[in-house]
């Protein structure tokens, strides 16, 4: 099974689910900007990378969700 075996509704599931950890996310990092914490702290390197991470699924179920669109859909 691949990305591609996803349905567009199954997809549009997940994306409903994981966005607002994204959005949580994105804020904790705004949060810890606004706190001026330092670039190379090992939490703030973490929400970091977890908030890109999430950014990218999130991206992605979103384009699986859109339908035959999607680049990686095999046809």
């Amino acid at each position: 099974m691949d990305a591609s075996d996803l349905t567009p509704t199954q997809a549009a599931k997940l994306h409903k689910r994981i966005r607002p950890m994204f959005e949580y996310l994105a804020a904790v990092q705004k949060r810890m900007d606004e706190r001026q914490f330092y670039g190379d702290d090992r939490l703030y390197l973490e929400v970091k990378a977890a908030r890109y991470a999430l950014q990218l699924l999130t991206k992605d179920l979103h384009k699986i969700a859109c339908g035959p669109s999607y680049v990686g859909k095999k046809d």
